[in-house]
């Protein structure tokens, strides 16, 4: 790979509202890629539908309602069983972050983004990520997996190293959550560097008393405005 031009690859599925982890490894990429063909799931470990925010007494989820009909169908397949919540989110932010620093800010473009017309789970969180990013300054290409040519007959670490060759990736930067169950040996015979993220989510001032983690990143934007608090060690 001696003087070949560098292309760190990135990927994760499209989730609702995601953490400052999600944000930080799209920052690190060169090329960020949604996994917009996999499979939705409802498990409890699942954030493609859901995340946190700060209350005064911890945190509560903010949920869209997806039909169980659309269990295991790919992202981009799964649609909105009502719209309802496009405006109650926004009016649970607005009453959780209004006393927030950075709230007059971004609240206002926040709830016209929280409106877009997508009806697809995939479409739709894609243009709340993009919106997110872009205020965190973060200027990485997004390319969406269902539209890259690779043998979707894959599975696990190969379906993996299939889009990361429809990319022309040099790099793989994954989550830490991935060390266990990756192929790692499959990298270096397809001539890829692996890396892992390596995310701590630095403690920043929120909303009310004490300190919760891992929120979605929605918390760090209307309490810090920016992403500096956030790091890798």
């Amino acid at each position: 790979m001696t003087g070949e031009p560098m292309l760190r690859v990135a990927m994760h599925q499209p989730n609702y509202l995601p953490w400052a982890g999600f944000f930080d490894k799209m920052h690190r990429a060169d090329l960020f890629v949604i996994e917009d063909h996999l499979a939705f799931s409802k498990g409890k470990e699942c954030w493609h539908a859901r995340n946190r925010v700060r209350t005064p007494g911890g945190w509560r989820y903010l949920t869209i309602p997806i039909a169980k009909e659309y269990e295991g169908r790919p992202f981009n397949e799964v649609f909105f069983r009502e719209t309802k919540f496009k405006k109650q989110h926004p009016r649970i932010i607005q009453n959780l972050y209004s006393k927030s620093r950075f709230y007059r800010k971004y609240f206002d473009d926040f709830c016209e983004i929280m409106l877009n017309k997508n009806d697809t789970l995939a479409a739709y969180n894609l243009e709340i990520i993009k919106w997110m990013a872009g205020c965190f300054g973060i200027k990485t290409e997004i390319v969406l997996s269902s539209e890259l040519d690779f043998d979707r007959t894959k599975t696990k670490t190969e379906m993996i190293i299939e889009i990361l060759k429809a990319c022309g990736a040099t790099h793989y930067l994954s989550g830490d959550g991935a060390k266990d169950y990756l192929a790692h040996e499959l990298f270096p015979r397809n001539n890829i560097i692996l890396e892992f993220q390596n995310f701590v989510q630095a403690r920043y001032s929120q909303a009310f008393e004490g300190w919760v983690p891992n929120l979605s990143a929605v918390d760090v934007l209307f309490n810090t405005g920016n992403l500096n608090l956030s790091r890798t060690d």
